[in-house]
């Protein structure tokens, strides 16, 4: 993701989508065993950004944790790759964050401690048995490594052929499987691990109350065919080199529900009966940049902020795949980005009904065995 408070200010659709999940965090929360005597009550964030939206929601799920016990002292574990902005969340948490006594402060005679966490959460993150609170919100869909040229043809997973799909699932299921198999090395018996991670719109199980979808397999389908298009078009006029862009892929995976459950349910799978499933649904979420456009009717302004958005979380991604520091300096990519931006907002502002980006969600909860 984009760096330096940038993702934090571009990310309200990821804030919406903590929102829908507050339920499953209040039930987890009234529903896990506290732990006994002088143990802590450790809760980890597997996949935390820059933290404006992670802490919201610790935030919530620490308050909670107090009407139930004020006495119970809290680690919190912030997780994400090193790369990550870790100075940006610990800033938002001691300086910029409207109450940081929340977290670094007491509340009766217990505190809260907060750590960081530098590695994937593919791999174990926390002691076997120490974790009673699991979350993970917007970064699941993410997977670890994809090979060059997995996607021949796109940049997205809704451009890929039936192989190229299934060869990302098996990649995709496989890093899953890692995933959850690590987390129940790590969670307690009868604690609980929250996922909210894209979906596929492309199964029966769908639920569509608002009305909201738009028809698309994948969120962001119609965003992916522009930027492909556009990045086509740029390596036509050799500001691209075509090698590179055949290379690249965004190395995200959209899960059906029979996928998520897959590693728990197969009777031969390591992981069946480890997890208990206490809430498991795909729904259309609303996008609150496209909320602001129906109000206001500003597609300039609604063409800006979706290209902000999506920059929060491809620029890196486009930075290290398309270009080689030792061929093109960062003055020259930054300008070829801005140009890529600039031609995908004019068609976003004359058609912006077909880039509503509603959001296609899993959401999963469970209790540990």
């Amino acid at each position: 993701m984009k760096g330096g408070g940038y993702y934090d200010a571009n990310s309200s659709l990821q804030a919406r989508l903590i929102q829908s999940a507050v339920p499953l965090f209040n039930n987890a929360v009234d529903s896990v065993s506290l732990p006994d005597g002088d143990e802590a009550f450790t809760i980890v964030d597997y996949g935390c950004g820059e933290g404006k939206n992670s802490l919201a929601c610790i935030d919530m799920l620490i308050n909670r944790i107090r009407q139930r016990n004020c006495d119970l002292d809290i680690n919190v574990i912030q997780n994400d790759l090193w790369i990550n902005d870790f100075n940006r969340l610990f800033s938002s948490l001691y300086s910029e964050y409207p109450d940081p006594r929340s977290y670094s402060g007491t509340s009766g005679s217990a505190s809260t401690y907060f750590f960081a966490s530098g590695r994937s959460f593919y791999d174990q993150i926390a002691a076997n048995g120490s974790v009673h609170i699991g979350l993970s919100t917007s970064a699941v869909h993410w997977l670890g490594t994809i090979p060059d040229r997995s996607i021949s043809k796109h940049i997205h997973l809704s451009g890929a052929t039936a192989l190229e799909r299934r060869q990302l699932a098996h990649i995709a299921a496989e890093q899953w499987h890692a995933f959850l198999q690590h987390r129940s090395r790590e969670i307690v018996p009868g604690g609980k691990l929250i996922v909210v991670m894209l979906g596929c719109g492309a199964e029966p199980a769908l639920v569509n109350d608002s009305g909201l979808w738009t028809g698309e397999t994948f969120t962001g389908e119609n965003l992916m065919d522009l930027m492909f298009s556009v990045l086509t078009g740029l390596v036509a006029e050799c500001h691209i080199s075509a090698d590179k862009l055949e290379k690249f892929a965004v190395p995200l995976y959209c899960r059906t529900t029979a996928e998520a459950l897959l590693p728990l349910t197969d009777p031969a799978s390591a992981l069946a009966g480890t997890f208990k499933v206490d809430h498991l649904r795909v729904q259309v979420d609303p996008s609150p940049l496209f909320e602001t456009y129906q109000r206001a009717g500003d597609s300039r302004a609604y063409a800006t902020a979706l290209i902000d958005w999506t920059r929060a979380w491809i620029e890196p991604l486009l930075t290290a795949g398309l270009f080689d520091p030792e061929e093109t300096s960062a003055t020259t990519w930054q300008q070829i980005l801005e140009e890529l931006y600039d031609r995908m907002s004019e068609r976003i502002a004359i058609s912006p009904e077909a880039y509503a980006c509603n959001p296609i969600m899993l959401y999963l909860s469970l209790t540990r065995a």
